[in-house]
């Protein structure tokens, strides 16, 4: 809700514009609530995250942060090009059916072609994310003491894990089921929502793969 909002979002979506296709995921963490009361950007959730990865130095304090690849804070475009360049590991396919507000989830990653040995004596976790696309109150963009926004886009803003802050030991190949998983309260429009699976190492939380499923 802070102004900083609309810059983070217009310099991401300009630059994912520039990845090779299924390189780059949009995923934004409100984690601090707004002086506001009418805010409906904040979720628990987001603040566990960034307190996390703070707690092991990951990211620094303060905001706004860019988060590439769970690791640093970086806006030097040199750096994310080069992450997008690298070979994907793996391969995954998601099915997500929905049975009003409770949803079944399956999952499968297998490493690509001549891959696997990238991944040596690694362990990995799985995690379960539900992202929204909402109209929101949002100050004023250019600091000019303009009147607050009830309407801006806000897009990709987390709405929480279904299955817990790191979510779930995996082990590559295997398939990853979670059933009945209630949609989080938060998500105010189920059409406006994606399933986003995100395959990390257990230990530095590096993202090593992603899939998305438009509900």
């Amino acid at each position: 809700m802070c102004s900083y909002c609309p810059k983070q979002a217009y310099y991401l979506k300009k630059n994912s514009k520039t990845y090779p296709e299924n390189r780059c995921i949009l995923i934004t963490f409100h984690d601090r609530q707004s002086e506001s009361s009418v805010t409906n950007l904040y979720n628990k959730f987001s603040e566990d995250y960034h307190k996390y990865l703070r707690s092991i130095k990951v990211i620094p304090k303060g905001h706004p942060v860019f988060l590439y690849n769970s690791l640093g804070s970086f806006t030097d475009d040199r750096y994310t090009n080069d992450i997008v360049k690298d070979l994907s590991l793996l391969s995954m396919k998601t099915n997500v059916t929905k049975n009003n507000n409770k949803l079944n989830i399956e999952f499968k990653a297998i490493f690509c072609k001549g891959q696997k040995e990238r991944a040596k004596d690694k362990k990995f976790n799985v995690i379960v994310l539900v992202t929204e696309d909402i109209k929101g109150y949002q100050a004023d963009i250019e600091h000019k003491g303009g009147a607050w926004k009830n309407d801006y886009p806000h897009t990709n803003v987390c709405r929480g894990s279904l299955n817990s802050l790191w979510g779930a030991p995996y082990e590559i190949g295997s398939t990853y089921t979670l059933k009945n998983k209630e949609i989080p309260a938060d998500v105010v429009d189920i059409k406006n929502s994606k399933i986003i699976i995100l395959v990390l190492e257990s230990d530095n939380k590096r993202i090593v793969g992603f899939d998305e499923y438009k509900l």
